[in-house]
């Protein structure tokens, strides 16, 4: 499924915590491993164009560097970058893992989108957050981008010292729909390459036609209602539960829960990180009402263990 697992890095040791899931993707796909590393050695008021560095504005001091100087840094900014991933890369390859190395200057997210677009087949793989350095890199503002804006798979880990946990269970999250649906196979991939098995969780919504419904309808009618919700949804999960077999999981089980999905869905993770998340950035507004773009972008900013976000087609 995937030909090319891209890890942009900053070259902090919070960026590269996503490196051991990458690795074990790559070992069970026989994917490429690319690490890229975006500099722009720019600050602030600074534009390039060409051979050429001039201020945005006229009313800044001081003089500026030269063209050649700045090429001289640029040179010195690249050397770095290329040699950081370098040491990283002879790590992955030595454990049998296809590695190539890629560095570019600009903005962070068009880079990596830039890079990603190269091969369909690409899962980009990077940390919630890295640090303000020479690139001026937060990539809590990248990776948001990349979600909102981005068109292949991301395996995305919150940074947090101590360094990435070990997974032991991925949660396949699902509303019904069919775009949700569209991270099984991811889920399925995930497994496999992490050596776990796969809880298919849904969430059903406390109260799925807002307040006035509670307030005017019959309390049985409600009652009724939510009722049928569970019932279809038990059914459901457990149609996905067979799929999931039927593609080589044997390690399978399902959950149905009542309550806001995001809280479910966080709930379930815990606050071990050894729980994967996989879903799409979007699901359906239905019955439920659950929109899994604004229900993903919570479970990323807060669970503990990793997310595989999926923009559905």
């Amino acid at each position: 499924m995937y030909s090319c697992v891209l890890v942009p890095l900053d070259g902090s040791d919070l960026a590269a915590q996503v490196l051991p899931y990458a690795e074990m993707v790559a070992k069970s796909t026989g994917a490429t491993v690319l690490l890229l590393r975006v500099v722009n050695p720019y600050p602030g008021e600074l534009v390039r164009e060409g051979m050429s560095v001039y201020r945005e504005t006229d009313d800044q001091a001081g003089p500026l560097p030269s063209a050649a100087d700045w090429e001289d840094i640029l040179a010195r900014i690249n050397g770095d970058a290329q040699a950081y991933l370098d040491q990283m890369a002879e790590t992955i390859r030595s454990d049998g893992v296809t590695v190539e190395t890629v560095v570019k200057d600009g903005d962070p997210a068009d880079c990596i989108l830039e890079e990603a677009d190269k091969d369909a087949g690409t899962l980009i793989a990077m940390t919630t957050h890295g640090r303000t350095g020479v690139g001026r890199w937060l990539l809590g503002s990248v990776t948001d981008k990349m979600v909102r804006s981005g068109r292949h798979p991301m395996l995305i880990t919150r940074a947090q010292e101590g360094g990435a946990h070990p997974v032991n269970r991925v949660v396949l999250t699902v509303d019904g729909s069919d775009l949700s649906e569209q991270a099984l196979p991811h889920a399925a991939e995930m497994a496999n390459a992490l050596g776990v098995g796969v809880t298919v969780l849904r969430a059903v919504a406390l109260n799925p036609y807002g307040e006035a419904f509670t307030e005017y309808a019959p309390i049985h009618a409600s009652q009724d209602l939510a009722g049928e919700m569970e019932t279809e949804a038990h059914g459901y999960v457990a149609a996905k539960v067979a799929d999931l077999q039927s593609a080589g999981i044997a390690d399978v089980s399902g959950s149905v829960v009542t309550g806001y999905p995001a809280s479910v869905i966080l709930d379930e993770v815990g606050e071990a990180g050894d729980k994967l998340v996989a879903m799409a950035t979007h699901g359906r507004a239905g019955m439920a009402r659950l929109l899994l773009g604004s229900v993903t972008d919570r479970v990323v900013r807060h669970s503990a263990g990793p997310v595989f976000v999926v923009r559905p087609e």
